[in-house]
């Protein structure tokens, strides 16, 4: 069943899901090498699982590119040439596995070819933009893109995927500055930039502490799957 179909029993947005699973499941390996218990190993199966039963292709993506972010800054800090070059290579092959998995995960449920998927989100990228450059300020309103978007999309992307008619953008980053505007685009990234910063800060304190990373790269696979997702107008994630 799980070889062919999406599911998630919480909400239906089964990207959203993935995108949730994912910060989760970078969380609790953190902990399961902190405390090295059988509850933890088993909690890291279960959220593998769920993150592959949602079957969320950008999740597994950004998870990938999230677990750059411990190898670059090892990669940083040491000063060993071979070492350095180990660490460095290990960043770039887990950037090219998740270029790869966008293509090797099979097709299940209502999701569409990798290459389809990709067009679609490229067209609802210039919708957004569309609609920023009617209400660049302050944007067409908050929640209004789902019930706006056929107006600014193309006859190419609505013959193609006619749901674009009434859709969100599939990118948080271009929801968020296509509804709020330049401001509102503005004080979200400030917001970004400063729960990094304390986020560098908290690695800062302890480099060697296995949950602190855990944290970091979950939160960096949450908001690198807002690229190709909107987690955050599902109640349940975006809390």
């Amino acid at each position: 069943l799980f070889l062919t179909e999406r599911v998630n029993v919480h909400y239906g947005d089964l990207n959203a899901a993935g995108s949730y699973f994912v910060m989760a499941l970078l969380m609790a390996v953190g902990l399961a090498i902190r405390a090295r218990r059988l509850p933890w190993l088993i909690s890291v199966g279960l959220l593998g699982c769920a993150v592959w039963v949602s079957g969320s292709r950008m999740a597994v993506m950004a998870g990938m590119l999230a677990l750059v972010l411990p190898a670059g800054a090892r990669t940083w800090r040491t000063h060993r040439g071979g070492l350095r070059g180990t660490t460095l290579a290990a960043a770039l092959l887990l950037a090219l596995l998740a270029a790869l998995a966008a293509y090797g995960i099979p097709e299940r449920g209502n999701q569409r070819s990798a290459a389809t998927a990709a067009h679609v989100r490229w067209e609802l990228a210039r919708t957004s933009l569309r609609m920023t450059e009617a209400n660049p300020a302050f944007g067409v309103g908050i929640g209004r893109f789902y019930s706006r978007s056929g107006e600014f999309s193309s006859p190419e992307l609505l013959k193609s995927f006619p749901p674009a008619v009434h859709e969100n953008a599939h990118n948080n980053f271009l929801q968020i500055l296509a509804e709020l505007g330049i401001v509102g685009f503005s004080v979200m990234m400030w917001l970004l930039w400063t729960a990094a910063g304390y986020g560098r800060r908290l690695l800062g304190a302890d480099m060697h502490d296995a949950l602190r990373w855990g944290l970091m790269t979950g939160l960096s696979a949450f908001v690198l799957s807002w690229l190709g997702g909107h987690p955050l107008l599902i109640d349940e994630p975006a809390f």
